[in-house]
């Protein structure tokens, strides 16, 4: 997206904001740490990602930068404005955009699996469960920088195994 919109945030922008305020003051580079940290592949923490991003932000006004250094880089250091803050507090609080169920690989190849024969697809779900539970072990996620977000992270980890039993179950039932 090369241009924020008046009154809506895209996904990213409403997380940049968020980390912004969680981490200020915040420099594009702690920025993509921050990107570069999640399990999700949806979330890039390239600097072609997210160095556009801040710049956008900060020039629709969302956040405002002081030159620093860290140690012998210079740097900007980010914080919110007023607008910043509000426009995250709006994205935060948008309950139609929270229940979008968005991108989802998983549920898109599960409304196919029915084009592949049993044996091929039961060999799939039995990879997909074997790769969630080590998930939760993976050394990924001991990278990320909250007990909180770990926490949350786990939680979808053992729902969406719940939902893969369910669906396993609907498959035995002849449901789908």
């Amino acid at each position: 997206m090369s241009k924020i919109t008046e009154d809506k945030l895209t996904e990213m922008e409403g997380l940049a904001l968020g980390l912004v305020k969680t981490l200020q003051p915040a420099s594009a580079y702690a920025l993509a740490a921050a990107f570069a940290q999640s399990p999700s592949a949806f979330w890039s923490g390239s600097a072609g990602a997210v160095y556009p991003l801040v710049k956008r932000l900060a020039k629709a006004g969302y956040i405002s930068g002081e030159k620093a250094r860290t140690g012998k880089r210079k740097s900007t250091l980010y914080r919110l404005t007023p607008s910043g803050n509000a426009m995250f507090r709006d994205w935060l609080l948008d309950v139609e955009r929270a229940i979008n169920p968005g991108f989802d690989p998983l549920r898109s190849r599960m409304s196919m699996i029915h084009l592949v024969s049993p044996q091929k697809r039961d060999a799939f779900l039995a990879n997909v469960e074997t790769a969630l539970h080590d998930t939760k072990t993976d050394p990924l996620s001991a990278k990320h920088s909250t007990e909180r977000f770990r926490a949350l992270h786990n939680s979808w980890l053992k729902q969406r195994l719940a939902w893969l039993g369910r669906l396993k179950a609907l498959i035995a039932a002849g449901k789908i």
